[in-house]
């Protein structure tokens, strides 16, 4: 002990740090967990059997019992506290993590993601409830903003790492050939009246990868032909008809496969995949082949003969490229296991938070007299209290101006915020024809930038306060921060390349990102003793904003879907989302963060 200093002896511990940096963790897995739906969207549709609406629906459902439970949670960690409801909140929605990942049909994955949204839904409301006990007024911007940077995070992850996991959990070991349920019905008549036209070269018709459709048809076994004619006659049956009632025709599914003519046409396709060489260099070149074909295909061009699970493995992903409403993916087997790891790991940090959090700094052996008194500096009375909560002032709440505006503007900010998670990874996909590996990093570059919005954005409030004040420097970052978003959205417009609609989207993340720190403190500065039942229910606005973004996205672009114009459809959310931001900054700049949301009101014993 002599050789401590004195002013080592007073120096603040920073444990309150260590609380940070939990919260943190838990706001990774928090992102990580809701968004890979969005990027393995497409295997799950395909391998449940659901439509891409049916998904979107289940997103939907998400979002609901997300936000509707958000005051409920609130309310039970203000009386309970942080260190148990937060780890009951983490293990709960891991638990429904997983069991998504055992789900077997479109109710299923309703009902769990029901579950999970739940789950989810206590999260922020607590960990806000947390900082205003572990954090000094002064850097509660950079706090929650270190929180929410953990959010981005998890986001930015979300589709390296599922995407990696998915491929990982397929190796080539696995068998590429093709199933019958992975033919997908839809598109079998079109894909068979390609294969018949492209032996018809006078017809005029135009036969995409026409020499692909030619070896294809020399590896089929003859018997197979009078089911490719058949489905071809009806192709062009529906075509014809097309031409004089479009509207009828395009409500009249094509015709579906027994079981055993999808078996006898699968049978042949695989005859194809076993092939040695599919596909000519020229016909590789026009297909954006998944990275593990190309890494494959560069083995071979350096002359490493492939074995024959590797020859299989490129030539089921060259047909998958080639007729993408064909052929099943290969990949839809890892979905499932990803969901699992993810729900395994979030049970660990639950039960990691529950053993190293407490809800008050002097709670906290970790935690010294010199660090609580700093967090106390500068707090009123009433926020520094122990005592048990009072009954909740719901009408002071319900009619608080600067709640409802705080509301509306959470309410829009995620109605245009959310493609960017949402649907990118699915607009990269269906417009811009972008692969697996390459998608999966482009998905992430808004994350990223919110990243950095969300750093930037703790410390430009905090700054502001000095500078002009408790009201302008909440107010400022909520309004001026939207309108950035919105222009970037209006650019996506005009975007001609996958690589500047990804940027743009970016931008739109970081500006949107940028503001949340203001929004968090606000909600920290005005709510008094009841900072989570006040930012549960802002968030539960914002979040019925994010449950009916997927569902509106999804009309805009199955609206115009039929008439060939999917591009305008997708630019019909962009012209949304932008609107959607310029009324979120109309109410942020609008909102005073120095009226206090319930007011002061007498600590009371009374608990109901």
């Amino acid at each position: 002990m002599d050789d401590i200093k004195p002013s080592e002896i007073t120096r603040p511990t920073w444990c309150r740090w260590y609380i940070v940096g939990l919260a943190t963790m838990m706001s990774i897995m928090l992102y990580l967990d809701r968004f890979c739906w969005s990027f393995a969207k497409t295997l799950i549709q395909e391998d449940v059997g659901i439509t891409s609406a049916q998904a979107d629906y289940c997103l939907s459902c998400f979002f609901w019992a997300y936000s509707l439970a958000q005051i409920p949670s609130g309310w039970l960690s203000d009386r309970w506290g942080a260190r148990l409801m937060l780890a009951l909140y983490i293990f709960s929605w891991s638990v429904f993590t997983v069991l998504i990942g055992w789900s077997a049909s479109w109710i299923m994955l309703m009902a769990m993601q029901l579950g999970h949204g739940l789950g989810q839904a206590g999260a922020y409301p607590t960990s806000a409830s947390m900082l205003s006990r572990w954090m000094p007024i002064s850097t509660r911007g950079t706090a929650s903003s270190i929180v929410a940077f953990g959010g981005r995070a998890g986001g930015a992850i979300a589709p390296i790492l599922t995407a990696w996991l998915i491929v990982a959990f397929v190796p080539v070991s696995t068998s590429s050939l093709l199933a019958p349920k992975q033919l997908l019905a839809p598109g079998v008549s079109s894909f068979a009246w390609n294969l018949e036209q492209s032996l018809r070269p006078n017809t005029g018709a135009t036969i995409p990868h026409r020499e692909l459709t030619q070896h294809i048809h020399a590896a089929m076994p003859t018997k197979t032909w009078d089911l490719i004619e058949r489905l071809s006659k009806s192709e062009q049956e529906r075509r014809d008809a097309s031409k004089a009632a479009p509207e009828q025709t395009a409500s009249s599914p094509p015709p579906a496969l027994t079981a055993e003519e999808a078996q006898e046409l699968t049978d042949a396709l695989n005859l194809a995949i076993k092939e040695p060489t599919l596909a000519t260099p020229e016909i590789l070149e026009q297909l954006n082949l998944d990275l593990e074909a190309k890494q494959l295909l560069t083995r071979r061009d350096a002359g490493n003969e492939l074995t024959q699970p590797e020859i299989e493995r490129v030539n089921r992903l060259v047909l998958e490229k080639a007729f993408p409403t064909v052929i099943g993916k290969v990949y839809v087997q890892g979905w499932r296991h990803v969901y699992t790891v993810y729900g395994l790991v979030g049970m660990f940090i639950a039960v990691m938070f529950y053993l190293v959090v407490r809800n008050r700094p002097e709670e906290h052996p970790a935690c010294n007299i010199q660090e609580v008194e700093l967090i106390r500096e500068g707090r009123p009375a009433q926020a520094a209290s122990t005592g048990p909560q009072p009954s909740l002032p719901w009408k002071k709440i319900l009619s608080s101006l600067a709640l409802w505006l705080s509301s509306l503007s959470q309410f829009c900010t995620n109605i245009g915020w959310l493609f960017v998670t949402a649907k990118l990874p699915e607009y990269l996909e269906t417009v811009h024809f972008v692969e697996i590996s390459r998608r999966s990093w482009m998905s992430s570059w808004p994350m990223i930038a919110g990243i950095a919005g969300m750093l930037l954005g703790g410390r430009l409030t905090d700054r502001l306060r000095v500078r002009v004040g408790l009201r302008w420097s909440r107010s400022i970052p909520m309004g001026l921060t939207k309108v950035g978003a919105a222009a970037a959205y209006i650019g996506c417009i005009f975007a001609q390349d996958p690589v500047t609609a990804a940027l743009l989207c970016a931008a739109v993340a970081f500006f949107t990102d940028l503001g949340v720190a203001a929004t968090w403190a606000f909600v920290q500065d005005a709510g008094g003793r009841y900072v989570g039942v006040v930012l549960g229910f802002g968030n539960m606005w914002g979040n019925i904003g994010a449950a009916v973004a997927p569902i509106i996205y999804g009309l805009a672009v199955e609206s115009t879907k039929n008439y060939g114009w999917s591009k305008d459809g997708w630019n019909t959310c962009f012209i949304m989302c932008a609107g959607a931001m310029i009324i979120s900054g109309m109410a942020g700049i609008m909102i005073d963060a120095t009226k206090p949301i319930i007011g002061e009101e007498p600590e009371s014993p009374t608990v109901r």
